[in-house]
Parts: structure tokens; C-alpha cells; sequence
């Protein structure tokens, strides 16, 4: 029987191709990332051991895999189930993923991550490996930065009555 981390692959359990609503975009990015072959590939989730990690918080593993022009290409799609202990919001479990993609090729005898990315609400998952820092944009607003401020009550040693104004208006 084949593994994955230590989970088994069992062929029984192997039902086919998932569909587009558990990995939107999935199929559309594997076109795009590995060419056209790669669009029809099998997407078959792996066994899971009853009580053990990857039923506990990590999502059940999905081999990926088709035939290519240069033979069979075989891969592991995983993602980080939504729950406790650090898994609670999306931005967790991105940075669970993103330290995994940093620190898989350091590590002895481990499988290489090969890409890293995120399923969007429509189009085409999209890649984040390769990326560097991580940015936001967001809507621009008159005024300087409320870490002024901070700098501001630090140098000071104290607040005063500004400053609880603007407190108070971050909780109304």
C-alpha cells in the first residue's frame, strides 16, 4: 500500500474526481501552472487513519495526477482544515502552509513542496510560491498613520484626552 506522511493511500477509498466546489479554480491553475494534460487530471483523496493528525486539523490529502508528455506526474494537494489551536482563521492556516512551502526542501529525506497557492470565491486558484513579502493595498484615507500616535504616547508617557477620543472610535 502507498503512504503519504504516513497516511495511507487506499485504492477503495479512491472515488474519483473531486469537484469544483471543494477545490474552486483547482483545475484551471493546474492548466495553467502544467499545461493542458493537467487540467483532466484525477483528483482522488487519500484514506485517513481514524484519530490520527491528518483527521484532527489538516485536511484529507488529495492525490493529484495525470499523464504528461514527459510520463505520469503525481503530486499531493493539502490544505489546512478550519478548527482550533492556530487553525481558526484563514490567515493561520496560510501562514501554516507557507512556513510548510519555506521549510519542506530544508528538511532531510522530505517531500519538496512544489508550489504553494490559494483557491479564490471564482476564477482560477491562484500560485503564491516563488513570492517574497506578502503585501495588502487598501483604500487610501486623509490623515497619518495611527502608529503616530503610539509614537506619540510613548514619548509622552501618558495619554491624553485625543487620544481616548480616537481610542473610542475604533470600538464604536
Amino acid at each position: 500500500m502507498q503512504t503519504h506522511h504516513g497516511v495511507a493511500l487506499d485504492s477503495a477509498v479512491l472515488s474519483g474526481v473531486a469537484d469544483e466546489k471543494l477545490f474552486p479554480g483547482l483545475r484551471a491553475y493546474l492548466r495553467e501552472r502544467f499545461g493542458s494534460e493537467a487540467a483532466e487530471a484525477r483528483i482522488e483523496p487519500f484514506s485517513v487513519r481514524a484519530g490520527g493528525i491528518k483527521e484532527g486539523g489538516y485536511g484529507v490529502p488529495h492525490r493529484v495526477s495525470w499523464d504528461g508528455p514527459s510520463g505520469p506526474r503525481r503530486f499531493v494537494l493539502e490544505t489546512v482544515r478550519p478548527g482550533p489551536f492556530g487553525h481558526e482563521d484563514p490567515s493561520d492556516r496560510a501562514g501554516i502552509l507557507l512556513r510548510a512551502y519555506e521549510d519542506y526542501g530544508t528538511l532531510p529525506r522530505h517531500v519538496r513542496a512544489v508550489d504553494v497557492g490559494a483557491f479564490r470565491q471564482s476564477g482560477p486558484a491562484v500560485s503564491l510560491g516563488g513570492c517574497g513579502e506578502i503585501f495588502i493595498l487598501t483604500e487610501f484615507a486623509e490623515g497619518e498613520p495611527y502608529a503616530c500616535d503610539f509614537d506619540r504616547i510613548a514619548l509622552r508617557g501618558s495619554l491624553e484626552e485625543l487620544d481616548l477620543e480616537r481610542a473610542r472610535a475604533f470600538v464604536v
